[in-house]
């Protein structure tokens, strides 16, 4: 195992690549991957790889390292499909903000709203005082025709590969049955959140993972609840806006809407209290192969 280690691990260019997991899954060897964030560390002034060995080997023998799931390579893969739509998606969003700013910066109105065919038309038609910004402003108009076409072609791509992936797709079908979540959606969380119905053994720990959950700063008899944070910040972002959806048509979660609303005064606290509600209603419906039900409380 001598040499074929050694040459595979200087093909990479770091320890932490999913590389070096495969490559002792395939050899029959079982290892664990934890989060260096989450192991416990004293405050030394000298760190070396001997220290380092030594701490982890204590460690594990104390049961104090928790364990991660590493994605299979297939996801891996499809996620790797995620990530360059959504920086289609990214890019496509900064050039709009980009040519904004200019025309904002010029003192130059639009009349139309939105980002449809009539914007477009309207932003190809000015004209400035000076003929190099005009050809930079329509290069950077066809760079934004570019991620349009591009991000069109991503998600209809994705759409149709859905149905391919015969492990996931019984999830994404599920989850896509919900009001409110197109296939896009339904792929992404699926993929990130779903993919095996073991990475969370229980419902709180998915809302914590995704920052869900408030903050607490509670000693003795007095209790205080921060604000949220942590987590994937995207992911969040996501789930918040589906959950702006569904209080519009399920009458449990829009009455969980009220409930925190009148009691705090706060639109925002509300919401993430129904998109907390939300994903623990998903998780249920994902480990018992149920479909979701409208109005139920549960």
């Amino acid at each position: 195992m001598g040499d074929s280690f050694e040459n595979m691990l200087r093909s990479m260019r770091c320890w932490n690549q999913p590389a070096l997991y495969d490559y002792f899954q395939e050899k029959g060897i079982d290892i664990m991957v934890t989060p260096p964030n989450r192991m416990y560390r004293e405050n030394r002034r000298v760190k070396t790889d001997k220290r380092d060995s030594r701490d982890l080997a204590l460690l594990l023998s104390k049961g104090m390292l928790q364990a991660v799931v590493v994605p299979s390579q297939q996801v891996r893969e499809l996620r790797q499909i995620l990530r360059i739509r959504n920086k289609q998606r990214d890019r496509k969003k900064q050039i709009q903000q980009e040519i904004l700013g200019m025309l904002r910066f010029l003192h130059i109105p639009l009349q139309t709203a939105g980002w449809g065919k009539r914007r477009l038309e309207e932003l190809q038609q000015i004209r400035f005082s000076e003929e190099g910004l005009n050809f930079s402003f329509s290069l950077l108009l066809s760079e934004y025709e570019f991620y349009v076409k591009m991000l069109s072609e991503s998600d209809r791509h994705i759409r149709q590969y859905s149905r391919q992936i015969t492990e996931h797709w019984p999830t994404i079908e599920r989850i896509t049955r919900i009001k409110g979540i197109g296939p896009l959606t339904a792929f992404e969380l699926t993929l990130r959140l779903f993919d095996r119905k073991d990475r969370f053994v229980h419902s709180g720990k998915l809302v914590h993972y995704l920052g869900l959950t408030p903050s607490e700063h509670s000693s003795g008899e007095k209790q205080r609840r921060g604000g949220i944070g942590g987590g994937n910040p995207q992911l969040r972002a996501l789930i918040i806006q589906i959950a702006w959806q569904a209080v519009r048509w399920d009458p449990v979660l829009l009455d969980k809407f009220d409930r925190v609303y009148q009691h705090s005064g706060i639109k925002q606290k509300a919401i993430v209290a129904v998109a907390r509600k939300l994903m623990v209603r998903i998780y249920t419906i994902i480990q018992k192969n149920e479909t979701y039900q409208i109005g139920v409380a549960a």
